[in-house]
Protein backbone atom coordinates (compact mmCIF):
# COMPACT_ATOMS: atom_id res chain seq x y z
CA UNK A 1 0.00 0.00 0.00
CA UNK A 2 2.69 2.14 0.76
CA UNK A 3 4.05 1.85 -2.85
CA UNK A 4 0.94 3.08 -3.96
CA UNK A 5 0.50 5.91 -2.21
CA UNK A 6 4.29 7.18 -3.86
CA UNK A 7 2.42 6.39 -6.76
CA UNK A 8 -1.37 8.31 -6.29
CA UNK A 9 0.14 11.78 -5.75
CA UNK A 10 2.15 11.77 -9.42
CA UNK A 11 -0.84 10.75 -11.50
CA UNK A 12 -3.57 12.47 -9.02
CA UNK A 13 -5.95 13.03 -12.54
CA UNK A 14 -5.55 9.34 -13.45
CA UNK A 15 -6.85 8.37 -10.24
CA UNK A 16 -9.28 10.47 -10.19
CA UNK A 17 -10.60 9.50 -13.10
CA UNK A 18 -10.17 5.75 -12.38
CA UNK A 19 -12.07 6.11 -9.21
CA UNK A 20 -14.66 8.32 -11.04
CA UNK A 21 -15.46 5.36 -13.63
CA UNK A 22 -15.17 2.31 -10.78
CA UNK A 23 -17.72 4.34 -8.68
CA UNK A 24 -20.31 4.85 -11.84
CA UNK A 25 -19.51 0.86 -12.32
CA UNK A 26 -20.55 -0.01 -8.88
CA UNK A 27 -23.87 2.12 -9.70
CA UNK A 28 -24.92 0.31 -12.00
CA UNK A 29 -24.37 -2.91 -10.41
CA UNK A 30 -26.25 -2.13 -7.37
CA UNK A 31 -26.40 -6.08 -6.27
CA UNK A 32 -22.71 -6.62 -6.98
CA UNK A 33 -20.07 -7.80 -9.24
CA UNK A 34 -19.95 -11.30 -10.38
CA UNK A 35 -17.22 -10.98 -12.99
CA UNK A 36 -14.46 -8.21 -13.72
CA UNK A 37 -13.37 -8.43 -16.80
CA UNK A 38 -9.66 -7.20 -17.74
CA UNK A 39 -8.88 -6.82 -22.19
CA UNK A 40 -5.12 -7.24 -22.78
CA UNK A 41 -3.76 -7.19 -26.42
CA UNK A 42 -2.49 -10.31 -27.90
CA UNK A 43 1.21 -9.34 -28.12
CA UNK A 44 1.41 -6.03 -25.77
CA UNK A 45 4.18 -5.25 -23.70
CA UNK A 46 3.57 -4.39 -20.03
CA UNK A 47 5.05 -1.19 -18.49
CA UNK A 48 5.69 -0.59 -14.71
CA UNK A 49 2.64 1.44 -15.22
CA UNK A 50 0.42 -1.37 -16.27
CA UNK A 51 1.55 -2.70 -13.00
CA UNK A 52 1.17 0.22 -10.98
CA UNK A 53 -2.84 0.58 -12.18
CA UNK A 54 -3.47 -3.64 -11.48
CA UNK A 55 -2.13 -2.60 -7.95
CA UNK A 56 -4.32 0.21 -7.44
CA UNK A 57 -7.11 -1.59 -8.75
CA UNK A 58 -6.42 -4.87 -6.48
CA UNK A 59 -5.95 -1.79 -3.57
CA UNK A 60 -9.59 -0.84 -4.46
CA UNK A 61 -11.17 -3.80 -5.09
CA UNK A 62 -9.21 -6.21 -2.76
CA UNK A 63 -7.25 -9.41 -3.19
CA UNK A 64 -10.67 -11.30 -3.13
CA UNK A 65 -11.65 -10.15 -6.66
CA UNK A 66 -9.51 -11.60 -8.26
CA UNK A 67 -11.49 -14.64 -8.59
CA UNK A 68 -13.85 -12.71 -10.18
CA UNK A 69 -11.44 -11.74 -12.59
CA UNK A 70 -11.37 -12.75 -16.13
CA UNK A 71 -8.36 -11.91 -18.73
CA UNK A 72 -9.65 -11.60 -22.40
CA UNK A 73 -6.63 -11.72 -24.71
CA UNK A 74 -7.54 -10.12 -27.75
CA UNK A 75 -6.18 -10.08 -31.05
CA UNK A 76 -6.03 -13.84 -30.92
CA UNK A 77 -5.79 -14.15 -34.82
CA UNK A 78 -2.43 -13.07 -34.54
CA UNK A 79 -1.66 -15.54 -32.17
CA UNK A 80 -3.27 -18.03 -34.23
CA UNK A 81 -0.85 -17.20 -37.30
CA UNK A 82 1.67 -17.68 -34.93
CA UNK A 83 1.29 -21.06 -33.47
CA UNK A 84 0.45 -22.28 -37.13
CA UNK A 85 3.56 -20.72 -38.60
CA UNK A 86 4.95 -22.41 -35.63
CA UNK A 87 3.08 -25.80 -35.61
CA UNK A 88 2.43 -25.73 -32.05
CA UNK A 89 -1.68 -25.41 -30.84
CA UNK A 90 -2.92 -21.95 -30.13
CA UNK A 91 -3.03 -23.09 -26.39
CA UNK A 92 0.84 -23.81 -26.81
CA UNK A 93 1.56 -20.62 -28.17
CA UNK A 94 -0.07 -18.35 -25.77
CA UNK A 95 1.06 -20.35 -22.60
CA UNK A 96 4.98 -19.63 -24.30
CA UNK A 97 3.94 -15.86 -24.93
CA UNK A 98 2.51 -16.16 -21.34
CA UNK A 99 5.97 -17.24 -19.98
CA UNK A 100 7.68 -14.50 -21.55
CA UNK A 101 5.84 -11.79 -19.72
CA UNK A 102 7.21 -9.71 -16.36
CA UNK A 103 6.31 -11.89 -13.55
CA UNK A 104 4.12 -9.73 -11.86
CA UNK A 105 1.86 -10.89 -15.47
CA UNK A 106 2.39 -14.17 -14.91
CA UNK A 107 1.68 -14.35 -11.32
CA UNK A 108 -1.96 -12.39 -11.81
CA UNK A 109 -2.77 -15.02 -14.26
CA UNK A 110 -1.79 -17.76 -11.79
CA UNK A 111 -3.82 -15.86 -8.82
CA UNK A 112 -6.85 -15.58 -11.62
CA UNK A 113 -6.64 -18.99 -12.63
CA UNK A 114 -4.89 -20.05 -16.51
CA UNK A 115 -8.55 -21.37 -17.26
CA UNK A 116 -10.00 -17.46 -16.90
CA UNK A 117 -7.87 -16.46 -20.07
CA UNK A 118 -10.54 -15.64 -22.72
CA UNK A 119 -9.35 -15.41 -26.07
CA UNK A 120 -11.20 -13.19 -28.75
CA UNK A 121 -9.83 -12.39 -32.35
CA UNK A 122 -10.58 -9.20 -34.22
CA UNK A 123 -13.51 -10.67 -36.40
CA UNK A 124 -16.40 -7.79 -37.25
CA UNK A 125 -19.35 -9.33 -36.38
CA UNK A 126 -21.24 -8.41 -40.42
CA UNK A 127 -17.91 -10.06 -41.16
CA UNK A 128 -17.91 -13.57 -39.86
CA UNK A 129 -21.14 -13.63 -37.68
CA UNK A 130 -20.46 -17.18 -36.58
CA UNK A 131 -17.31 -16.95 -35.38
CA UNK A 132 -18.18 -13.56 -33.64
CA UNK A 133 -20.88 -15.04 -31.85
CA UNK A 134 -18.63 -18.37 -31.17
CA UNK A 135 -16.28 -16.17 -29.07
CA UNK A 136 -19.15 -14.28 -27.30
CA UNK A 137 -20.35 -17.66 -26.30
CA UNK A 138 -16.88 -18.42 -24.92
CA UNK A 139 -16.84 -14.87 -23.23
CA UNK A 140 -20.32 -15.69 -21.43
CA UNK A 141 -18.98 -19.46 -20.73
CA UNK A 142 -15.98 -18.11 -18.63
CA UNK A 143 -18.00 -15.71 -16.74
CA UNK A 144 -20.72 -18.64 -15.60
CA UNK A 145 -17.57 -20.48 -14.85
CA UNK A 146 -16.40 -17.90 -13.21
CA UNK A 147 -19.38 -17.24 -11.06
CA UNK A 148 -19.73 -21.36 -10.29
CA UNK A 149 -16.22 -20.56 -8.52
CA UNK A 150 -17.20 -18.19 -5.86
CA UNK A 151 -17.96 -19.18 -2.49
CA UNK A 152 -20.53 -15.90 -2.20
CA UNK A 153 -22.74 -15.01 -5.30
CA UNK A 154 -21.51 -11.41 -6.37
CA UNK A 155 -18.39 -9.31 -5.45
CA UNK A 156 -19.11 -6.27 -3.31
CA UNK A 157 -22.46 -6.67 -2.78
Amino acid sequence: MAGLRAWLPRYKEDQEKILTEVAKIFGMAPNGLDAIALAVKYGCRFTPEDAQALQLLQSFLGTEAETHMILILSYADQAKRMAKKNKVSLEEWVKRWIETLPSWVQDFIKRIGENSVVLLTTRWRDEEPDACQEQVSKFIQAIDETVKKLVVPSFMN
